[in-house]
């Protein structure tokens, strides 16, 4: 699975949108978003709650045992393309 932050990239991606836009539809700095796109700080769940909401995505938070053969951290977050009704 993809990191966090090259789903978000490749779904802006995806709709047309430069990280100006982005940054317009969601009221976080471009700036900021670069840096999120290249994975430099955590992400608050607030913030990327306005992001996936602006793609109009859900987030989906799966966990996994630390113990998988495949290297995993035990953690992977997803941005899934959804509904914005159900929020």
């Amino acid at each position: 699975m993809k990191n966090l932050s090259e789903q978000i990239k490749n779904r802006r991606i995806s709709l047309g949108w430069s990280q100006k836009k982005l940054s317009e539809e969601t009221g976080i700095s471009q700036p900021q978003l670069s840096k999120f796109e290249n994975s430099l700080p955590p992400f608050r769940m607030s913030t990327l709650e306005r992001i996936a909401e602006a793609m109009g995505c859900d987030i989906q938070i799966t966990l996994i045992p630390q113990e998988e053969e495949d290297g995993s951290t035990g953690r992977t977050f997803a941005v899934a393309e959804g509904s914005q009704g159900s929020r």
